[in-house]
């Protein structure tokens, strides 16, 4: 659940210095009503993103902001624009992940999951270094895929770490570790091969 100071947190850290987007966007989520069901982010050019009703919006300044509806995709579980060129959009009704460009427009590059031998997917993000990351409920482990679809770093499973009631909810890749939010017990990171580094209770889905 975004709780307002969480949103406004954000926003100011997106808008520094130009309090009329900030207005703007704070205003949209008030007005929509989506405080407790929207799911948020920004990319390196500081454009806001965020998703409400199967439909990505990104707020580009003042008087320009796009969008795209993934009704027939099977909605927007999350999404990841940390390459505003190559946004991240993951299904798990589908378990599906594909592709937009920075105008929203679908990219051609689209996966199945079921094609690559996972479980049920719960969470995905993309990997700086390409491709993406999953965390398979099934096995219970953390799966980088390159960006010709090859599997090339799995965690050890979470019941062999002690984290079998760890639910998570959420992936990240920040700097060079890979935060993994969960429902309750906060988080744990990872390195980006995928080894185990410790908690962090501190951890909510909400800040990344």
């Amino acid at each position: 659940m975004l709780r307002p100071m969480t949103l406004i947190s954000l926003t100011n850290k997106i808008f520094s210095g130009k309090p009329v987007l900030l207005v703007l966007v704070c205003r949209m989520f008030t007005m929509a009503g989506v405080m407790a069901q929207s799911i948020s982010d920004s990319d390196i050019n500081q454009d806001f993103f965020y998703c409400q009703d199967d439909k990505l919006f990104r707020v580009v300044n003042s008087t320009d902001t796009l969008s795209y509806s993934a009704r027939l995709q099977g909605g927007i579980t999350d999404f990841d624009a940390s390459n505003p060129f190559k946004i991240l959009v993951f299904s798990a009704p589908f378990q599906k992940i594909y592709y937009l460009n920075h105008r929203l427009a679908p990219l051609s590059e689209e996966c199945l999951l079921s094609d690559l031998g996972l479980g049920e997917v719960t969470c995905a993000c993309a990997s700086k270094q390409g491709g993406f990351w999953v965390f398979d409920r099934w096995n219970g482990v953390l799966v980088r895929f390159d960006g010709q679809m090859q599997r090339v770093v799995s965690s050890e499973s979470f019941s062999l770490l002690g984290l079998q009631q760890a639910e998570p909810v959420k992936i990240r890749e920040v700097g060079n570790q890979l935060y993994v939010c969960c429902r309750e017990s906060g988080g744990y990171r990872f390195d980006l091969f995928g080894n185990y580094i410790g908690p962090d209770s501190a951890m909510r889905p909400e800040d990344f």
